[in-house]
């Protein structure tokens, strides 16, 4: 294998600095007093506004896999779930904002890093591509796996951690999306208004004839760390600790029929899952 090469066209990064100074100001070096006030403090919070735009991401070996024109930003929506009473946080356009990362080193040297909105109880997301296509070595498309990607949804909940002990990079995200749309091009198949919720979600549709915002979030854990293999020591080892969903498919299309029914899974787990990652 080659490894991995991403292209980004256009690549555009800005950052700005501004720090007011008194035109006679001199840097002072802090006592002993003032490092007691500065060390111990909680950490720092970054609020966020993004709209991340990729030309192509291409994964090279003898051949390639392209994925083109991928999007991150805001859902640009009012309704998701069939309600529209996800509050302010949630209807903020095209960019991925009303969110704010706090950053903490604990006493045990654990980094953690928890995510949450800056308004009401979600933020809302949207995640597209173009087509992913496979390439010979010479160039040229061939097989197109998807035609597109479009997916919008909301993120409840995001923290991370490194484990200062054992290496560990620990992942516990809530989310829901309310709209996945694809085609599978060379199978033939067109997935349209796909959700993923959380397991109480049929049953709230069922009971209630709506869902609240505690049904609609699927729970994702993840472990990454490094493994050690009959061939290979510190590969890439990835472990689902937990995910447990329900999956609504209403509209599913083979070729350029009409769709063939409706597809749900109920309660689906998915737990303690490993998988190892190396080359070959």
């Amino acid at each position: 294998m080659t490894g991995l090469k991403t292209r980004i066209y256009p690549l555009v990064v800005t950052s700005a600095l501004c720090l007011p100074l008194a035109a006679q100001a001199q840097f002072q070096s802090l006592s002993d007093e003032s490092l007691s006030s500065v060390t111990g403090q909680s950490g720092i919070t970054i609020e966020l506004s993004a709209d991340l735009s990729i030309g192509e991401l291409r994964y090279q070996d003898e051949g390639s896999l392209a994925i083109r024109n991928i999007r991150v930003g805001g859902a640009n929506k009012s309704s998701y779930f069939d309600s529209n009473s996800w509050g302010p946080g949630t209807q903020s356009g095209t960019q991925l904002d009303n969110l704010k990362l706090n950053i903490d080193v604990m006493a045990d040297g654990d980094l953690v890093v928890f995510a949450q909105p800056t308004v009401g109880n979600a933020v809302d997301f949207a995640i597209s591509t173009d087509e992913w296509v496979l390439q010979k070595s010479i160039g040229g498309d061939g097989t197109r796996l998807l035609n597109y990607l479009d997916m919008t949804g909301l993120a409840l909940d995001l923290r991370m951690k490194v484990d200062n002990d054992t290496g560990h990079l620990l992942i516990e995200s809530t989310f829901g999306i309310d709209d996945l749309d694809t085609e599978i091009d060379f199978l033939g198949i067109g997935i349209q208004d796909m959700k993923v919720a959380g397991m109480s979600y049929f049953e709230s549709l069922g009971n209630w004839g709506y869902v609240g915002i505690n049904d609609i979030g699927a729970k994702l854990a993840v472990d990454i760390h490094t493994v050690d293999t009959a061939a290979y020591s510190n590969v890439l080892g990835i472990d689902i600790v937990r995910f447990e969903t329900d999956i609504d498919m209403p509209i599913i299309t083979l070729g350029s029929g009409p769709s063939i029914g409706r597809v749900t899974l109920n309660d689906l787990q998915l737990n303690n899952t490993s998988l190892v990652v190396y080359g070959h």
